[in-house]
């Protein structure tokens, strides 16, 4: 009994401790600096001249420097192209002009540290690749770059190697370039701009500050760009969730136990005699299992999404991320996900000695639709 207690106590603990940490990364913010990153690049993305004067002279009297804003439109090349790219710098320059002439004081800053390093332009520049994606070097070198070999050389030379050795902007700060230029450049190409969304997470910017990056799009450059970036995002954090949860999702249930779709991992099948059963369970929206029982009883770990739980003679309780639900043999219950939202929990069945599950019957539509 007292291995069973200890292995639920570090089960929690580690739960505990992981949603925590997501929630704090959720919810971080821009900084002042990123959001000035973000209007230099939409305004030279959507070519207007007095909104990008504007946010230049803004960036530079809140202490963004001459090298710091080259920069970006250096890096903004790669994505929008040259030629509005140096547009972009003939405007800087008028700003930086003008500003002299009014003796407002432009800081120089300071120039990008010297990069020491023996290997070749392009093998630098596979090396920031792999840094930057997950991806090895092999990995880096099949698809379009075996096909299009010269492409391949340009863009690891030029891009991964030239900007991304370049310390005046961390990958955070280079990936809020990307997908900034990307979401206000029409037409918006979906598949690269998912793809810089997914890997600016990857190098720590949250959802909430991507969030709150459209949000500057829609109030400076439009509500459709915004509203498509929105939908994007979405895409991108619902499969990033489904690839980096804690457990495995498991296999569909094909067992008159369940209506709608649900997915079971076994973690743990009564090993050494611990007189429990370990199960990750994923409802998608709207799944549940039938009213049931467990002779020795049963605890819910509620790792992800929001659902419903519900015991006989009384109303249904909401659960959500973080939630423990703690069952006593026998009782009459059912659980699963919300309506509009998947739910994942651990479903820890305790004293399996003393039966399996005692199956009753379905949850109507009635039952499920009760709660307020």
């Amino acid at each position: 009994m007292n291995k069973i207690r200890t292995f639920l106590i570090v089960l929690l603990v580690a739960t505990a401790s992981t949603i925590k940490a997501q929630e704090n990364m959720k919810n971080r913010t821009l900084t002042a600096k990123q959001q000035h990153l973000v209007n230099i690049v939409g305004y030279t993305t959507t070519i207007n001249q007095k909104g990008l004067s504007k946010a230049l002279d803004n960036a530079l009297n809140q202490g963004m420097t001459i090298n710091e804003i080259n920069e970006v439109m250096g890096h903004l090349s790669q994505y929008i192209g040259f030629p509005r790219a140096t547009w972009g710098s003939y405007i800087f320059m008028t700003v930086v002009e003008s500003r002299e002439k009014e003796g407002k004081v432009t800081q120089r800053g300071r120039n990008a540290s010297p990069i020491k390093e023996d290997r070749s332009r392009y093998e630098m520049g596979e090396k920031n690749l792999s840094k930057l994606t997950g991806q090895t070097v092999e990995q880096s070198r099949q698809g379009i770059s075996r096909f299009n070999t010269r492409l391949d050389q340009l863009v690891k030379e030029n891009l991964f190697f030239n900007l991304f050795s370049n310390d005046l902007f961390d990958y955070q700060e280079r990936e809020l370039i990307a997908i900034t230029a990307l979401i206000t450049c029409e037409p918006m190409e979906v598949i690269s701009t998912e793809g810089h969304i997914e890997i600016g997470i990857k190098n720590g910017l949250t959802e909430a500050q991507i969030r709150e990056l459209l949000d500057i799009i829609e109030t400076n450059f439009g509500k459709k760009m915004a509203e498509t970036g929105r939908t994007l995002l979405d895409n991108v954090t619902n499969t990033m969730e489904q690839k980096s949860e804690i457990f495995p999702k498991g296999n569909p249930v094909k067992l008159p136990n369940f209506t709608g779709t649900a997915y079971v991992a076994d973690i743990m099948e009564n090993y050494d005699d611990f007189d429990v059963i370990i199960s990750n369970v994923t409802f998608e929206p709207g799944a549940r299992n039938r009213w049931h029982s467990h002779p020795g009883g049963q605890v819910l770990l509620v790792t992800s999404g929001e659902g419903y739980y519900q015991e006989t003679g009384k109303p249904i309780q909401l659960i959500k991320t973080g939630d423990v639900v703690q069952i006593r043999p026998n009782v009459e219950h059912w659980h699963g996900a919300s309506p509009h939202n998947q739910m994942s929990h651990i479903a820890i069945s305790t004293g399996v000695a003393e039966g399996v599950p005692v199956w009753i019957r379905e949850v109507t539509d009635e039952e499920y639709g009760s709660y307020k």
